[in-house]
This record gives structure tokens, C-alpha cells and sequence, in this order.
């Protein structure tokens, strides 16, 4: 059964989102729908990676998986957190794990929540609104329309 892929209306921002995933398909896919939304994205494939592009580019949030090479997302987290450039970060866990002892210690490591996988891009659009603050009017003062009602459906996923 085929799945209809909704792709959100762009918005102008300059606001910085860091995307770390190992999963080189997960985190395009996730890249490209908030490039689509007007922010900056910086990449990374592990937490490594994502501690150096989180000091070099102080990025407005981290989407951040927890199950990754080299370094987890709850360890990646736990030492962004003890940075003080990094500690003030929104760190939103992004993984198939369910409740229980592996999501918890990503809470406990500073991650402000979990969005488990699958998500619908409106889960993904609701968090952006809660942590990343528009630096620009809201959608009708400014022409643009953000909500899940106003997506464009740009293919189909079979």
C-alpha cells in the first residue's frame, strides 16, 4: 500500500538544525524536509561527529539518534551537555527504541525528548515550535503558511 509523502511549504529562516544519524537515507530524508522548511542543516553520521559540528556551528537544535558507530546519541549528549558553549542546545532523541532503561538514559544524559521513529513530519514541525523559536513574523503576517493543513503532497512512497 503505497504511503502519500507530504512535504511542508518553505519558510525563511536562519535558524541551524543538526541532524545526526547513522542511517544515511533516515538523515537525508530528514535534512532535506527541513531544508524544505527554510533552516540551515549541518549533518553528522555519529555522536563524534556531532559533538565537532555542534561546537563549530552552535546549532539552534539537534536531532539526535540514539543508536549510532563510535559514539551513541545518549553519550554524544551527555558531553554536549557538560560543554558550556553546547549545554543550552535542545537535544531531541530521535529512535525506534520504545520506553525503558536505553531511552531513559538519554533523558538523563540532558535530552530534552524523545520523538520515536517513525514520526510524521507534524510531530517533527510541533517540536521545531517548541524549540527552535521563529525569527520572523508568524505565517500570516509574514505570507507564509506553516501548518500541517498547508502541505504539498510531492510523491508517493511505495
Amino acid at each position: 500500500m503505497a504511503q502519500l509523502l507530504l512535504i511542508p511549504s518553505r519558510v525563511s529562516t536562519s535558524k541551524k538544525i543538526l541532524v545526526v544519524e547513522d542511517n544515511e537515507d533516515c538523515r537525508e530524508l530528514q535534512a532535506c524536509v527541513l531544508r524544505r522548511l527554510g533552516y540551515v542543516v549541518i549533518e553528522a553520521g555519529n555522536g563524534a561527529a556531532a559533538i565537532d559540528e555542534a561546537l563549530a556551528a552552535h546549532p539552534d537544535l539537534i536531532l539526535m539518534d540514539l543508536n549510532m558507530p563510535k559514539m551513541n546519541g545518549d553519550e554524544a549528549t551527555l558531553h554536549l551537555k557538560n560543554q558550556p558553549s553546547t549545554r543550552d542546545i535542545p537535544v531531541v532523541i530521535c529512535t525506534a527504541y520504545g520506553p525503558g532503561p536505553i531511552v531513559d538514559r538519554a533523558l538523563d544524559a540532558g535530552a530534552v525528548e524523545i520523538l520515536h521513529k517513525p514520526f510524521k513530519f507534524s510531530a517533527l514541525e510541533n517540536l521545531l515550535r517548541k524549540y527552535v523559536p521563529s525569527d520572523q513574523k508568524s505565517g500570516a503576517e509574514s505570507g507564509h503558511q506553516n501548518s500541517p493543513s498547508k502541505w504539498t503532497e510531492t510523491s508517493q512512497i511505495p
